[in-house]
């Protein structure tokens, strides 16, 4: 979590008390012509100070996104953040996001060991694969009889979720459509909660396969 260094937090609110100390001086002295021109000299170098701790304020604000993907971006990144490094984002392609598909990309940090996972199209499709690579160790004979299953279960899990989303099952895996384009802030969110919980139903998944 971000921190005020100490020296900004209290060097701005003795700049604050400077300021009014000196104001209150000049009422007191009648806001002559040399108070005023003096308090301002006094006051110059104690302003910069107390821009300092503005800024540092408004740097541990929270920034609000303006739109649907700067809140889609912001949201994902807290999905990663949870599952790392489990999935990554693609930084190759827009809107994909990749799973560990060896052990080494969680124990040796194998950049390589990545297999696409799920995509959304920037409208209102995601797209989410569940093969034998994506479920790692799996062979082809052994994934078959699994794989219907495991995205019968994931999708009926999901639509109890969310009721505007229709789930339906694709060659490589499943893919989720929304009534309507995703355009909103809250249209963002929504699409990263569902997300989150594909993640979960998915390491569920794995164990229980």
């Amino acid at each position: 979590m971000k921190k005020i260094e100490f020296e900004t937090l209290w060097g701005g609110i003795f700049g604050v008390i400077a300021v009014i100390a000196t104001i209150i001086e000049m009422a007191l002295n009648g806001f002559s012509g040399a108070d005023i021109a003096g308090a301002i000299k006094d006051i110059s170098g104690t302003i910069i100070v107390i821009m300092l701790l503005f800024v540092a304020i408004r740097q541990l604000l929270p920034k609000k996104a303006k739109n649907f993907n700067e809140a889609f971006k912001f949201e994902m990144e807290k999905v990663e953040n949870k599952y790392s490094p489990l999935i990554v984002k693609n930084e190759n392609k827009e809107n994909v996001w990749d799973v560990a598909s060896k052990l080494s990309a969680i124990y040796d940090n194998d950049t390589g060991a990545y297999h696409t996972f799920f995509e959304f199209d920037g409208k209102s499709l995601l797209s989410v694969s569940v093969s034998k690579t994506v479920f790692m160790g799996r062979t082809k004979d052994s994934f078959e009889n699994l794989q219907g299953k495991i995205v019968s279960d994931i999708c009926r899990k999901i639509q109890e979720i969310n009721k505007d989303i229709k789930c339906s099952d694709t060659k490589d895996g499943f893919q989720i459509v929304f009534d309507r384009n995703l355009e909103t802030v809250e249209d963002a969110k929504t699409l990263a909660q569902i997300v989150d919980a594909i993640m979960l139903l998915f390491i569920v998944e794995y164990k229980k396969s």
